[in-house]
């Protein structure tokens, strides 16, 4: 890529990013989200290579498992399904079945793909519930589909051979198990918007890789509830090292999660 080239498309990426800050900060004050978590996993935001498309059109299928565990504690008061909770204590274990389409495309600096995964769930909740003056211990278990993940377009810009951008909104539809009053739920029964920007960097010689993945969550409102939760800005990071035939090493990090 030349100077021109990259300066042009720094110029663009950055006024990009100004223009996706003002919006956040500019969106109308909110609650925190419901369930407390939203929709990012700890550590499944982020992917190895996740800034790169490859460039060969075709079908990709995966099944990925997930097992994810949360306890929030001190007294803090959390909206779940129309309930109040305290001491919220949830794991719940995923599979992840997953369909991409790799597009064709003309030239070598920008790749696209879209993609669907149907996720299904099985949820273990623990709670105090409040109500008025009085708490209670409740649990609840579900095990069903887990509301549904699009891409529709997913676009990757290939910087150089060893850095490279993607781009995308991922679409979360209310397609899961819900109900309210009910602790463990399969679905936030919200729509979910996430613009998202990703960056790949490469050394190939040392076999060594960072991945860094930015999103902005913004939430419709619950319409069995009449909630509307906040939007939920979250960086992860991966670098990941690997050794041939001996071990590898990936290391996570979560830098920030901001409600609004």
């Amino acid at each position: 890529m030349n100077n021109r080239n990259w300066n042009q498309f720094r110029r663009l990426f950055v006024s990009t990013s100004w223009i996706a800050l003002l919006v956040f900060a500019m969106s109308s004050p909110s609650y925190a989200t419901e369930s407390a978590a939203g929709r990012p996993i700890t550590g499944l935001q982020v992917t190895q290579y996740g800034g790169v498309v490859p460039p060969h059109p075709g079908w990709v299928f995966a099944i990925s498992p997930a097992v994810y565990t949360a306890f929030l504690g001190g007294n803090v008061q959390t909206p779940v399904a129309g309930q109040l909770a305290l001491d919220l204590d949830v794991e719940a274990s995923l599979v992840m079945v997953g369909v991409t389409r790799i597009w064709g495309t003309p030239t070598k600096k920008w790749n696209f793909a879209s993609g669907v995964v149907v996720p299904i769930a099985n949820t273990d909740a623990t709670a105090n519930i409040v109500l008025g003056n009085v708490a209670g211990q409740r649990k609840d278990s579900l095990l069903s589909q887990y509301d549904m993940l699009f891409i529709p377009l997913l676009a990757s810009y290939h910087i150089s051979q060893v850095q490279h951008l993607s781009f995308n909104v991922t679409v979360w539809a209310p397609a899961g198990d819900y109900a309210t009053g009910r602790l463990a739920n399969n679905s936030m029964n919200v729509w979910t918007f996430v613009p998202t920007v990703a960056y790949t960097r490469i050394w190939p010689a040392s076999n060594v890789s960072l991945d860094v993945n930015y999103g902005i969550g913004f939430y419709t409102e619950n319409p069995d509830t009449d909630y509307k939760s906040g939007a939920l800005s979250n960086l992860d990071l991966m670098h990941e090292k690997v050794q041939e035939r001996v071990w590898n090493w990936r290391g996570f990090w979560l830098d920030s999660t901001i409600w609004r």
